[in-house]
């Protein structure tokens, strides 16, 4: 991970604004917001590196312990353009909420048969 540059804006940033205008306190500010952005991406991006590697890890496993895994690349499941991707995305969003209305729906309760229980027969 490369945090050198967030610690750098945690302290380079206030001592530039106290030297700018004598205001601290913003430049602590406005360093602690750049610094935290910069760990966040940099935590995202390790965190995405160690997924990525753990896939493959997996993946090739599966292969060669004769799964029927394919290896394949993540690039290779990418769409071709933006348009691509927000068609692919609609149709797997309504896909997987269609799936998870059919799995949690109850199954309908006939009004007929609690009517049976409940009239007296003659």
């Amino acid at each position: 991970m490369r945090s050198g540059s967030g610690v750098t804006d945690l302290v380079y940033t206030p001592v530039k604004q106290w030297q700018k205008d004598g205001r601290v306190l913003t430049g602590i500010q406005q360093g602690s917001a750049s610094a935290l952005h910069k760990f966040t991406i940099e935590t995202l991006n390790a965190g995405t590196n160690v997924a990525a590697g753990v896939r493959y890890v997996l993946e090739s496993a599966d292969y060669y312990l004769g799964g029927y895994g394919t290896k394949t690349s993540a690039a290779d499941d990418q769409p071709q353009n933006p348009t691509e991707g927000m068609q692919l995305a609609v149709s797997s969003m309504s896909r997987e909420l269609g799936n998870a209305a059919h799995r949690y729906t109850p199954p309908p309760h006939t009004h007929a048969h609690t009517l049976t229980h409940t009239l007296p027969m003659y």
